[in-house]
């Protein structure tokens, strides 16, 4: 594939509502111009775990925020298929080209960074869905006050009859009403967290946290472990048997 706009926008502005108008007092869009004009030649190192993460702060932002940038672009995350699996591989390894291109990543953080792609996509599904399409009660409208900087009608149209199938709207409901019934929402912190196992942690907590994990069938488990943790005021206070 070529290397189309990566931002997905035809214009400059990135505070602008489906109806054109300019919206005041919004950050707008990231289009991480900071990303993509690093000069030819030049790649940002990306810092990796023992479980295939990035685990330093700056680095991984910066990777994290160009994941979202390519979950945005329809070029790269077509809007037409209902789920990431369904998505077609080639698509996925485009992706990978293009991080691939402003990032100096070992191949063992694929699995990471596709893993994000589709949470990216999903969350990009979620913003749309919230403010062009449960606004309105009519298709006329929702197709009116789409932002064709975000999605071409084509896919737009392709996902107003994804959403108004009647299997996905119980789905939709049942999901919605399970939610309400969470009592504790999951907090954590800024900081993704590799990084904040790596940079944050003293030398004993990181050790604890190690610990933990060891007993664990998979490392990713650990994160239920530092999720509790981490609503203590100290990690003094959480023993481990």
């Amino acid at each position: 594939m070529s290397n189309p706009n990566i931002c997905g926008s035809t214009s400059g502005n990135d505070n602008t509502s489906g109806s054109g108008k300019r919206v005041r007092g919004q950050r707008g869009r990231t289009k991480a111009h900071d990303i993509i004009n690093i000069p030819d030649g030049e790649r940002i190192q990306i810092e990796v775990n023992e479980w295939g993460q990035p685990c330093e702060g700056k680095s991984t932002a910066k990777l994290t925020t160009w994941i979202g940038t390519l979950a945005r672009n329809h070029l790269y995350c077509p809007l037409t298929y209902p789920k990431w699996t369904n998505i077609p591989q080639s698509y996925k390894e485009d992706c990978w080209k293009e991080i691939t291109a402003k990032f100096i990543i070992p191949e063992v953080c694929k699995t990471w960074c596709l893993d994000r792609l589709a949470k990216r996509l999903k969350d990009h599904k979620c913003d749309l869905k919230a403010e062009y399409y449960s606004k309105y009660d009519s298709s006329s409208d929702q197709r009116k006050n789409i932002d064709l900087q975000l999605t071409p009608l084509e896919q737009w149209d392709a996902l107003l009859k994804l959403w108004d199938d009647k299997k996905h709207k119980e789905l939709s409901d049942r999901n919605k009403k399970n939610k309400s019934k969470q009592k504790m929402r999951h907090r954590w912190v800024e900081l993704h967290m590799p990084s904040y196992v790596k940079n944050c942690l003293t030398r004993t907590q990181r050790k604890s946290f190690q610990i933990v994990s060891k007993y664990l069938t998979s490392p990713m488990k650990g994160l239920d472990v530092l999720w509790m943790t981490s609503l203590r005021k100290s990690w003094k206070k959480c023993s481990v048997n």
